[in-house]
């Protein structure tokens, strides 16, 4: 599994879709889903888009922390 950080002001825009672009459907721009998140990618996020999509392998967003 790939997780790619995106920072503001860095060009992660650029790097997004080039992954887009190798991973395609395997890849996945991700947002929370609970409202309780504060704004961070989560585990139980992670559970729900991995259920819609077995064959992901990319993630990457804002929302993606290194922690």
């Amino acid at each position: 599994m790939l997780a790619f950080v995106h920072i503001e002001k860095s060009a992660g825009t650029s790097l997004t879709n080039i992954l887009r672009r190798n991973y395609f459907l395997e890849c996945c721009d991700i947002r929370p889903l609970s409202v309780n998140s504060n704004g961070v990618f989560k585990f139980i996020d992670f559970r729900e888009f991995k259920k819609y999509n077995q064959r992901l392998k990319c993630i990457a967003g804002h929302a993606v922390k290194p922690w």
